[in-house]
Formats: structure tokens, sequence, C-alpha cells
């Protein structure tokens, strides 16, 4: 049930704060974002390296992955970018607020038993990946060719070192 609060906060907190004046700006970015996650649940099927446990409202994993997908992505980058500061050090900041809030509520979600990692991926690689998702995020919006390249390169390293089996995938 954490993980469906903290999307019901999501959607609060980009009610308040969000930038839904400019949302045609950011809708190719949510769209990617929601586009990678469906791409990474794909090619994770039966290997995931992290997992939503099922609750009484969304039972499975797939189901919890989309609610969240559809309304928590699209209600926290309406506030991330929308918001974006300028001046290089506030944007360091501003990525470092997101990366540590996302962790945070990661590890707890999982330290509930709400959430797993699998197959060698950890808190240590969420950070990580927290990291690029929100730089890329920001990258996608200014320049989406260059973040396409970048992504194309980032899944095919994350295949190969997890040794997800997509041979496998029907």
């Amino acid at each position: 049930m954490f993980n469906i609060m903290i999307t019901l906060i999501d959607t609060v907190v980009a009610w308040r704060w969000g930038d839904w004046r400019n949302w045609r700006s950011y809708h190719a970015t949510i769209l990617y974002f929601i586009c990678c996650d469906l791409l990474h649940n794909v090619l994770t099927e039966g290997h995931h390296l992290w997992k939503y446990a099922p609750t009484a409202i969304l039972p499975n994993h797939t189901l919890m992955n989309l609610f969240v997908m559809l309304i928590a992505y699209p209600s926290m980058l309406l506030v991330y970018l929308g918001r974006f500061p300028s001046g290089r050090l506030k944007q360091i900041g501003w990525i470092s607020l997101w990366v540590a809030l996302w962790s945070m509520l990661e590890w707890f979600s999982m330290w509930l038993g709400q959430f797993s990692y699998n197959n060698g991926w950890n808190i240590w690689w969420s950070i990580v990946f927290n990291m690029a998702l929100f730089v890329f995020s920001r990258l996608h919006y200014i320049r989406p060719l260059l973040c396409y390249g970048l992504s194309v390169i980032a899944a095919v390293l994350l295949v190969w070192y997890f040794k997800v089996p997509v041979r496998e995938l029907e």
C-alpha cells in the first residue's frame, strides 16, 4: 500500500507545484519515460531486476507498475521539469534532491516488503540508475535525439551486465 500512497501523494504534489500551464512541452518526455519503463518490463519479464509486491488493490507487479507509470511518472515530471532551475550548481542540486528522494522512497518501500531486488540489483544500482534517470529526463527534454542514443547504449549495457536473457523472450 505504501507505493499506492506515494503515487497518490505525487498527484497532489503535481496538482500544487506541477507546471500544468506548459504540460504540452513535457508530453514527449513523459512518453519517453513511460516507454523506457515499459521496455524494461518487457525485456526483464521472467528476470526482473526489481519488482513491486502485490497489494489488495493491485495484485501483481505488472498492475502496480502500470499504476506508477501512468500516475506517478507524469506527476513527477511536471514538477521536476517544470521547476528545473538555471545555473549549473542549482541544476546539480535539483537532480541530487530528486535522486535522494526517489532512492529513499525506494529503500523504504523495500524495507516495508513492498518492493524487492532481484538478479544482482540492489539499492546502490538503484541510486546510480536514478541519477541516469533524472539526467536523461532533462536531456530528453532539451536534446531528445542525443538522449535516445545514450538510452540505447545504457539499456544494452544493463542487459549485458545483468545477463538478462533476451534471447528467451517470446
